[in-house]
C-alpha cells in the first residue's frame, strides 16, 4: 500500500505525550505596535486609462513589476562506451526583461 507503511503510527499517543504541541515559531511572535485601521477604499478600473481609480476618480498609480524570462541549456557530457570520448559542452543561458 505505502512504502514504509510499517512506520506509520497505528495506535494512540503515548500516555506521557502532551495534548497539543505549540509550534516553535509562535513563542517568537508579538503583535505589531502602533497600528491603526484605515478602513477600505472603493476602487474601480478607469475605462480610458485602464488604471485603478478611487471612488472620487483619482487614479491610483500602481507600478507593474518587471517580469523576467529565461532559458537555460544544461551541460552535455560526452556519451558512448568510453572508446570514443566526446568533449563536454558547457551550458548556456539567456534572459529577457520587459
Amino acid at each position: 500500500m505505502f512504502m514504509n507503511a510499517d512506520r506509520l503510527p497505528c495506535g494512540g499517543p503515548r500516555p506521557d505525550a502532551p495534548d497539543a504541541v505549540r509550534p516553535w515559531g509562535l513563542r517568537r511572535m508579538a503583535p505589531y505596535k502602533h497600528t491603526i485601521s484605515v478602513g477600505f477604499v472603493a476602487t474601480h478600473i478607469d475605462p480610458v486609462t485602464q488604471m485603478g481609480a478611487a471612488a472620487d476618480g483619482e487614479l491610483i498609480g500602481a507600478r507593474h513589476k518587471r517580469s523576467n524570462t529565461g532559458t537555460e541549456n544544461p551541460t552535455g557530457t560526452g556519451g558512448g562506451d568510453g572508446q570514443k570520448q566526446g568533449g563536454d559542452t558547457d551550458h548556456s543561458q539567456d534572459s529577457d526583461q520587459d
